[in-house]
């Protein structure tokens, strides 16, 4: 990873640490909303074809060539969680 890849790693991971879902929501749509629709498409490609496929779902439903509404690692992620519940249960 190079380094400004992960300052703004480092610096990702200290938002999302230090602030609720909801105020989460609240930067990432103050944020959207300061991008104009070229800047969004320019800002999808820049970003992992996973998530600017999500993305471009989420920002645009009509938009049918995109098909994630979660990325798989999102996916993957709500699994650890639940199989991490499954566990602590029955083994409790």
């Amino acid at each position: 990873m190079e380094k400004k890849e992960e300052v703004n790693s480092l610096i990702g991971k200290a938002i999302i640490e230090s602030m609720t879902q909801g105020q989460l929501a609240f930067l990432i749509n103050s944020l959207l909303s300061l991008l104009d629709d070229k800047k969004k498409k320019h800002l999808l490609t820049v970003l992992d074809k996973e998530i600017a496929d999500t993305l471009s779902q989420i920002l645009d439903p009509s938009d049918k060539s995109s098909k994630h509404t979660a990325t798989d690692s999102k996916y993957q992620e709500d699994w650890r969680k639940l199989w991490d519940k499954w566990y602590n249960f029955s083994s409790g």
